[in-house]
């Protein structure tokens, strides 16, 4: 199984934000798991999901008023710990 590791940089600072971000995460079926390290300066929420949908959690985030930026985007196989890793800005 292919899984990819999704790093974005989050503008998280109220219980509103963190309520957006729980609904904006239980619309896609494919992330597996996700956390926010709310005391990183960076507001870091890491997702695992089995398919790349970075673009698409930027999009509904900007909807929903909550501002994110890619900082990385890794692809995990089973055998293997990172496969290819991809930068976007």
């Amino acid at each position: 199984m292919v899984l990819f590791v999704i790093i974005l940089s989050t503008m998280i600072n109220t219980s509103y934000d963190l309520n957006q971000t729980q609904t904006i995460m239980s619309r896609f079926k494919s992330i597996k798991q996700w956390n926010c390290d709310l005391e990183d300066e960076d507001k870091v929420l890491r997702i695992i999901s089995t398919r790349e949908i970075s673009s698409t959690l930027i999009a509904e985030f900007r909807k929903a008023g909550v501002s994110t930026q890619i900082m990385e985007v890794f692809k995990k196989t089973e055998d293997s710990k990172i496969k290819v890793s991809k930068n976007s800005e």
